[in-house]
């Protein structure tokens, strides 16, 4: 366990356990931690020292299972309480950033989410005309509630699209000194994804040049790290094998497997499209010193990267077809989700991350504003696509898709799409229909609906 500052031992503990104390009556009743340790823990015996003191609290507000690293909260917090109780004041407070307008629609949106003077559909039951009120939802990519839905219906769409084989999870990241160029002109981002599908077809191009290769790509963005830091990356979805685009290719031709990803190559092939295409953007937008300083940069990028850019492409452990349910949620996954909150009391919030590096567990108490933050960088501009398809999944198929079989057939795709509404979900996840009447079982007819005021 690591604790980041500015959480001390005693702050810590009393807002595990909602002890509302001084310092000093804190001190008084709890004579073991007269001694304030350092606010940081990164020796073994300072991390032992919160083991022991997390696994004996009993009811507190998260218990700690040291095996697991399970954290269990007494309360629940979420974004949209947070946002609703700071987001204006932070505006207020904060008049020298520069907000991008789509934030502030995405955060107003989710502020509104399921508030019944948005919108609503009424339920009535027949027979004792009982009302049952379903609250419309926001529909926005920000919104942890509605990000749920979204995260199957983009899993089913990109399901529907695969094809019957081995897939491999490749994962492309760019160094730390080039990230603040696609932070501060978010248009780099759409020449990442064209390097990451360039960087892949021509893998698949130099194994069999004749043959005209083609591989189902499946492309997302991710701009946030685990600590919700700016770090664009790619995450894909790569077909173990190949079509031919040839229309007369022998039999054979039509699909190739190809198991072996050439690592070397990989990041070599990244590093050089990426720069290039960077180098040949950045001329037309940047000053003349501003491109004089990343020509430099990225002659030290070539220097200090001799093996390329860092590409993550091990095949997958144990069952392929579950490895891709699980990527297929974690494609789509909100960039914090709200159970990571441990404490939120209107100035600070308390939440926890697992580190890449050494997979440590940190808890960090942040400024309610700094939280704001870190979170907002990471709303996408207005009709930007973080999910994108290339090769056999793009809107141009090859010769022989249609000869190709699917993952899922037809009859199943449009039975999945049957069960995708809101009604189904809830009987399928929590076992009971939302509308039959609880009294007297019977089942409710439309009766009403309610539009929001402001809507046309």
């Amino acid at each position: 366990m690591i604790i980041l500052q500015p959480l001390s031992n005693e702050e810590l503990y009393r807002i595990i356990n909602n002890e509302n104390k001084s310092i000093e009556e804190f001190r008084k009743a709890n004579p073991q931690f007269q001694v304030d340790h350092s606010n940081i823990a990164s020796t073994v015996e300072e991390i032992e020292h919160f083991e022991h003191l997390y696994s004996h609290m009993g009811l507190g507000a998260f218990e700690f299972v040291p095996s697991e690293f399970n954290f269990k909260r007494a309360d629940s917090y979420t974004f949209q309480q947070i946002f609703s109780d700071n987001f204006d004041s932070f505006l207020i407070d904060n008049p020298s950033l520069n907000i991008r307008p789509v934030v502030i629609d995405e955060i107003n949106k989710m502020i509104s989410c399921q508030d019944p003077s948005m919108g609503h559909a009424v339920y009535e039951c027949p027979d004792c005309h009982r009302t049952y009120c379903v609250l419309f939802t926001c529909k926005s990519r920000f919104c942890n509630t509605c990000a749920i839905k979204y995260q199957m219906d983009r899993a089913l769409e990109i399901t529907s699209k695969l094809v019957k084989c081995e897939h491999r999870h490749v994962v492309f990241t760019i160094p730390e000194q080039l990230r603040i160029y696609f932070r501060k002109d978010h248009n780099l981002l759409n020449l990442l994804f064209k390097s990451c599908e360039d960087c892949i077809k021509f893998f698949f191009k130099k194994r069999a040049p004749r043959k005209k290769l083609i591989p189902g790509i499946v492309l997302v963005l991710h701009t946030f790290g685990r600590d919700l830091k700016w770090n664009p990356h790619i995450h894909c979805l790569v077909t173990e094998g190949a079509s031919s685009n040839i229309k007369n290719c022998p039999f054979d031709d039509i699909w190739i497997n190809l198991t072996h990803f050439d690592y070397e190559g990989f990041r070599k092939s990244f590093q050089y499209c990426l720069l290039k295409s960077m180098k040949k953007y950045l001329k037309s937008t940047l000053s003349s010193n501003d491109f004089k300083d990343f020509k430099n940069l990225v002659n030290f990028l070539y220097q200090s990267y001799d093996n390329g850019f860092y590409v993550r492409a091990k095949p997958f452990e144990g069952n392929p077809d579950g490895s891709i349910k699980y990527l297929l949620r974690y494609f789509n996954r909100p960039a914090m989700a709200q159970s990571r909150i441990l404490y939120y009391d209107g100035t600070y919030v308390v939440f926890y991350y697992q580190r890449h590096e050494d997979d440590m567990y940190v808890v960090e108490k942040v400024h309610v504003y700094d939280l704001i933050k870190r979170l907002i960088i990471h709303i996408p501009d207005k009709n930007f696509k973080i999910l994108r398809y290339a090769g056999l999944y793009s809107s141009h198929k090859c010769a022989h898709f249609d000869k190709l079989i699917k993952k899922l057939s037809d009859v199943s795709i449009k039975t999945k799409k049957m069960l995708a509404n809101w009604r189904m979900r809830i009987q399928l996840y929590f076992h009971y229909d939302p509308l039959v009447c609880p009294f007297c079982n019977q089942t409710m007819f439309f009766s009403e609906l309610v539009v929001a005021k402001n809507s046309s």
